[in-house]
Parts: structure tokens; sequence; C-alpha cells
């Protein structure tokens, strides 16, 4: 299969939340790098929120790719409305992707890295919030 191939699956099966399906399809470097727990819980967290992306061209160069791509946004012509059917905006952008024994796998961490932290900021602030309301001290019960 082609790189741009291999991005769209990868990013579909992101999209279903299939967590198993998007470490597979995910470069080891990059497994490595982010956490492969983190991957799997940002799968299953944000997958469903994760915008479109239409591919634009490829760069291939040895077992190294380069994606071209459009994120697509459906931002609500006003505040409160349904967001459109047709994408408003396409923000480009560019995603590695790597061979590994004959596949093409996901090979971003740089897109992947903020994501996670801004999940775990947030898993923060609910924990904080589940503890008894953030600020306050909170004595352990005896």
């Amino acid at each position: 299969g082609s790189p741009a191939r291999a991005l769209l699956e990868w990013w579909q099966s992101f999209q279903f939340g299939d967590a198993t399906v998007v470490a597979e399809l995910t470069s080891q470097e990059t497994l490595d790098e982010v956490g492969e727990n983190n991957l799997e819980e940002l799968v299953r967290t944000r997958g469903q929120s994760l915008q479109g992306v239409e591919v634009f061209n490829t760069t291939e160069s040895g077992d190294v790719a380069s994606v071209r791509v459009g994120l697509l946004t459906f931002q609500p012509e006003k505040q409160g409305d349904p967001p459109p059917d047709e994408p408003s905006g396409s923000i480009p952008d560019t995603f590695a992707m790597q061979d590994e024994d004959g596949e093409w796998k996901f090979a971003e961490p740089a897109y992947l890295e903020p994501q996670i932290e801004s999940m775990k900021q947030a898993e923060k602030q609910q924990q904080q919030q589940e503890e008894g309301g953030g600020e306050e001290e909170t004595t352990p019960e005896e």
C-alpha cells in the first residue's frame, strides 16, 4: 500500500477509537517516544473528536515518506449552530510515515505529544475536582 493509504487507515482507526489498530499502524520509534499506553488512551478518549483529513500529495524517499494533508475544520456559521456538512476550512499539515518491514506506519510523534499532554492535564484537573473541588485542603479520613 501507499503511505497516503496507510495514513488514512491510521486516521480512520483513530476516529473509530480502535486503539489496537492505531498502535499497530504506528511506527515503533513513535510508540517508544510517546508511550504505547498513552497513545491507546488518547485514541480511546479523543478518537471521536479527531477532525477529518484529506490527502494532497506524498513524497517518498527510501523508507520515509511525507504525506501533505489538509486537516478539515467544520466551523458553524454562528456560535451555537450545528457544524456544517461540508468542511469550512482546511489547515495544511505534513505527516511523516515510516516503512517498517514493507508496511507504512505513522511516524509523527510531534503531532501526538501535545494531544497526550493536554489529555493528561485534563485528567489531572478532573481528578482534582473529584477529590474535593480543587483548591481546598482535604484531610484524609482516619
